[in-house]
């Protein structure tokens, strides 16, 4: 006994020497909770024990705690969520994990464990606010070297975007296809301005010059420490399904969703967009000249997609209008 009580005086020692919240919960009630949880719900842990979770957070809160823990006791595992932890005072974003305790009298003993990640989401929240910013000026830089084109970045952007949900992406993969498009002709800048803005048909040479700012993107950009290929999605988005593209000549089997994603959109809006010594082509024309080229070229299921949301883009038709460059 003595042995025992010993042990559970650690035991609790060490539950409440922890910032995190540890608590166990059986049917709803609160069975035990370290001081930690105590503390946050400015009460004696004695006092909660026995109380159910709607009545110590609230029927909102509790909610999402017990589908946590129901998902757990089906599956016998442990289960882990990003949950927010409302109380009276604050609102707290926990990294929350609910882990079934085996019984003999199988009583659905769950143990649950929470640790604050609130100052690590607003870190990182002001890392990309700042990552934005810095796309958003580069993508600046780019639109005035090549005036032609100022606003190609922008619009591949757009038209990636909704491609990709169109096509169900998840929200990871719409954020990289957002900073590649945006990002892919950063290695422009180091290419003369009058290769940019010639009228006439370029060279051999003049085109192997232009090809190459797809590695001087690579190159500049490879140093930022992205969230995702970023880089990856850049480096292939002039490659094509049938390895006639470049830099790489990769085929179909090596090119990355997010790649075939972007090389569709950025051939709309080349085709599409007007310039300084031409008018656009218009929308229906630019379809079918994808359309002719999907398989060889271009995945048939992004150039569907592409079919399908420029229908309800109306305003993606007045990119064809002539432009100048200031």
């Amino acid at each position: 006994s003595r042995e025992l009580a010993t042990q559970s005086a650690l035991l609790q020692s060490v539950v409440d020497g922890t910032p995190d919240l540890v608590f166990t919960v059986e049917q709803d009630h609160l069975k035990f909770c370290n001081k930690a949880f105590g503390v946050l719900l400015k009460e004696a842990p004695e006092a909660l024990r026995e109380k159910t979770l709607s009545s110590i957070f609230g029927p909102a809160t509790a909610h999402r705690i017990e589908a946590v823990i129901a998902e757990s006791s089906k599956t016998a595992k442990a289960v882990s969520r990003m949950l927010d932890l409302e109380t009276d005072t604050a609102i707290r974003h926990e990294y929350f994990t609910a882990l079934p305790i085996p019984s003999a009298d199988q009583s659905g003993l769950v143990l649950c464990l929470s640790r604050d990640m609130t100052a690590e989401q607003e870190a990182q929240s002001k890392r990309q606010a700042l990552m934005k910013q810095v796309v958003g000026v580069l993508t600046c830089i780019v639109d005035s070297h090549d005036p032609y084109c100022s606003e190609h970045s922008m619009r591949t952007a757009v038209v990636a975007g909704a491609i990709a949900r169109e096509l169900e992406l998840d929200d990871a993969a719409v954020e990289v296809l957002d900073m590649a498009a945006k990002l892919a002709n950063v290695g422009k800048m180091f290419l003369p301005r009058e290769l940019l803005t010639k009228p006439e048909p370029l060279t051999t040479e003049e085109q192997q010059l232009l090809h190459s700012h797809v590695q001087h993107s690579v190159e500049v950009l490879k140093a930022i420490d992205f969230e995702g290929p970023v880089i990856n999605v850049i480096a292939q988005k002039s490659e094509h399904l049938d390895g006639s593209g470049y830099p790489a000549g990769l085929k179909e089997p090596e090119l990355l969703q997010e790649s075939r994603i972007l090389a569709v959109a950025n051939a709309f809006v080349a085709m599409v967009s007007a310039r300084a010594y031409r008018a656009g082509v218009p929308m229906e024309e630019t379809l079918d000249r994808l359309l002719k080229e999907s398989g060889s070229k271009y995945d048939r299921h992004v150039v569907a997609a592409l079919f399908h949301v420029a229908e309800n883009r109306p305003e993606w038709i007045s990119w064809s209008a002539p432009s100048r460059a200031d």
